[in-house]
């Protein structure tokens, strides 16, 4: 399997921890979606949970920034879950998703 992607490639925290994500990049692909989700697999910025994910953050999202895996600082409430961020992110999540409501852990 791929290595990690670096973390100035765009790609969130969650999703490079992914068995998805790493099955697909190992094929040269730049989305997942291509091959797993059909394009239904996204992050709070999209009003998602990450309903495809598969791998060692499952049932643990909470406790780790969805972008860049630092530790939470607060959570999103969305779809049933739990998605953390870091203290870092939060200004840049409240910019980008106003409809996300952060919760602080």
């Amino acid at each position: 399997m791929s290595q990690i992607a670096s973390s100035d490639d765009g790609l969130a925290f969650v999703c490079k921890m992914c068995t998805n994500w790493l099955e697909v990049a190992d094929k040269g692909a730049s989305n997942c979606a291509i091959f797993h989700s059909g394009g239904t697999c996204f992050g709070p910025f999209k009003g998602g949970c990450f309903p495809e994910y598969k791998g060692p953050l499952q049932g643990a999202m909470h406790v780790f920034c969805f972008i860049c895996g630092g530790k939470a600082a607060g959570v999103i409430p969305i779809g049933g879950k739990y998605i953390g961020i870091c203290q870092s992110h939060i200004d840049t999540i409240l910019a980008n998703a106003e409809r996300v409501e952060v919760k602080e852990q």
